[in-house]
């Protein structure tokens, strides 16, 4: 067997497909040598397609027309009336453009007796007559229950299920309920429970959404008109569901409950901190979870805000113990009144900031003599530090320049400065933990954005320069390897023909694909971008902070695996 319809032009692409007026088969055919998109043309297939001459012709698209072999239609262009009466007959037509063309014109046709001619092809046999007159009334107004009433009890399915679509507003909460508790076919329950949504308000609906979540969590279709059915109500669902008892934890329970929390979030930002209380009401660690992770999933809409709270959140300043890795995910949606988390930084679990703080506390002491409290500098004396290129840049330096010194010249800003900074290596307070909550401290203070320090990456600088007496000079910086960080996001992610593989050259971190290959650049913090294709990634990190998938095109993406380091 083969398909009917083929060909050995490699430019024939058939991107759709109907019945025209005649009966016969149209065919649109793109004719086009290549289709995809740049970001999914790998280099390899661009020189094949550009070989064989795939880039022309273009602009020239066509339309087949398929016939029978024996009994070819000849048939000419339907001819419609004009009386409005006369043309209800052809929604009972077996072509199905000649059907929609007559619903299209009886929908600007004007007269009583076209509305009644509707109502009586409602209650007739003929299934698509029966549901082309259902949308015909709805598209008119003059769909009324009565009619409604009448397709309902209809034992033809479809035509209830065009019934219910079409005239739902004209149902009561109780008649929506029956149907969704007596019928017998799935199509109409799912729609009866979705259409639910504008009683979603009264206990008895809340009543039936929880019960039938709860008897029927492995129906997919189910769970998804239950959700779309509690919209504007979502926690009072929630709540229902949990005094049922339902705490299952697993993968399709934790994700009903995210995208319950999403959809509420989404639709009423503004009471983020409503959503953080119902959070830590929660007795069950997975369902903590869920609400978090569905809170953090609406921060990756390219329109989100951050939602400016009146103060700071008790999850945020007492976060409960163990549930710091998913709070950290949604403590970037919410800021307030002298909030010091920048937009797009990631937050500091509760050690980082005690380390922070230390650090601030030895800067007030220490540095801001001579940098000024505000890090703003001191002329003459010291230069600025705030979106200084020294401290928003390579952390490789600042630590050496912390622990060892720095002496001129150097350029900070655009302004030249030949002094000299002496190291704090032998301070004897200024031990690994010190040192790496000050550079977390510069990286936060003024605007900054930068990533946190870890003890352990300072404990690796003083390693390296053991034998270190004198203070660094900017040439010998310049030298050596940055952004050492990037190793954590080396190996390879995906499989097949979408395998992406991350390597770090000791200065930038490279990206190797069929699609494309070069530098990344660092948006913020695990976000990096390939500005030759507009393409983002995003490196996901589990709850133990290693990094264990990568995410293409950030909002709504795909997420690869890590398969190899």
């Amino acid at each position: 067997q083969r398909e009917f319809l083929a060909s050995t032009d490699e430019r024939f692409r058939p991107v759709d497909v109907d019945v025209g007026p005649d009966g016969a088969l149209y065919v649109v055919d793109m004719y086009r040598g290549i289709i995809q998109d740049q970001i999914f043309l790998s280099d390899e297939l661009r020189a094949q397609a550009l070989s064989r001459g795939l880039d022309e012709p273009i602009g020239m698209g066509r339309i087949w027309r398929i016939t029978a072999v024996e009994g070819a239609s000849t048939a000419a262009r339907p001819q419609f009336p004009s009386s409005g009466v006369k043309l209800l007959k052809r929604l009972e037509a077996e072509n199905g453009w000649v059907r929609d063309t007559a619903q299209r014109l009886l929908l600007r046709k004007k007269g009583r007796g076209i509305d009644r001619g509707l109502s009586r092809l409602v209650t007739q046999d003929d299934e698509h007559a029966a549901v082309h007159a259902i949308w015909t009334l709805e598209g008119r107004g003059t769909l009324n229950r009565p009619t409604l009433l009448k397709a309902l009890a209809n034992d033809n399915t479809s035509i209830q299920l065009a019934a219910i679509k079409a005239g739902h507003k004209l149902l009561s909460a109780e008649e929506l309920l029956e149907m969704a508790t007596q019928s017998s076919d799935s199509s109409i329950v799912h729609h009866a429970t979705m259409y639910l949504a504008a009683s979603n308000h009264r206990d008895d609906v809340i009543e039936y959404l929880a019960s039938s979540l709860v008897k029927n969590d492995t129906d997919g279709m189910r769970r998804i008109a239950i959700q779309a059915a509690s919209r504007s109500n979502e926690l009072t669902l929630i709540d229902a569901i949990i005094e049922k008892g339902w705490g299952k934890a697993e993968e399709q329970s934790a994700g009903f409950v995210r995208d319950l929390t999403s959809q509420s979030f989404r639709a009423t930002p503004k009471d983020g901190d409503v959503l953080l209380d119902h959070v830590l009401q929660q007795d069950q660690r997975w369902m903590q979870e869920a609400m978090l992770t569905g809170l953090f999933e609406v921060t990756r809409d390219e329109s989100f805000s951050r939602v400016v709270l009146a103060e700071p959140h008790i999850m945020f300043t007492n976060p409960p113990e163990g549930l710091w890795p998913a709070i950290s995910k949604v403590r970037r949606a919410f800021t307030w009144e002298g909030d010091d988390l920048t937009a797009g930084a990631k937050p500091l679990s509760p050690e980082q900031q005690r380390r922070k703080n230390k650090g601030e506390d030895y800067y007030r002491s220490r540095c801001g003599i001579c940098h000024g409290s505000d890090g703003k500098g001191i002329s003459s004396t010291a230069p600025t530090l705030a979106e200084s290129e020294w401290v928003t840049g390579p952390s490789e330096w600042l630590a050496r320049i912390v622990l060892h010194g720095l002496q001129g010249p150097i350029s900070v800003r655009g302004e030249a400065w030949n002094s000299v900074m002496p190291g704090h290596i032998g301070i004897e307070e200024f031990d690994d933990e010190t040192a790496s909550g000050l550079l977390t401290f510069l990286h936060r203070a003024w605007g900054h954005s930068g990533r946190a320090i870890e003890p352990a990456f300072i404990h690796q600088i003083r390693k390296e320069t053991t034998d270190r007496v004198s203070l660094w000079t900017a040439a010998e910086l310049a030298e050596l390897e940055i952004n050492t960080h990037y190793r954590r996001y080396t190996g390879t992610y995906g499989g097949g023909p979408f395998t992406l593989k991350f390597s770090y050259d000791g200065r930038n971190l490279m990206v190797q694909s069929v699609f494309f290959n070069g530098l990344m650049r660092e948006d913020k913090e695990d976000h990096f971008f390939f500005e030759p294709r507009d393409f983002k990634v995003e490196f996901v990190r589990g709850d133990d902070g290693k990094v264990n998938a990568v995410r293409v095109a950030v909002q709504g993406g795909i997420e690869l695996p890590r398969i190899s380091d």
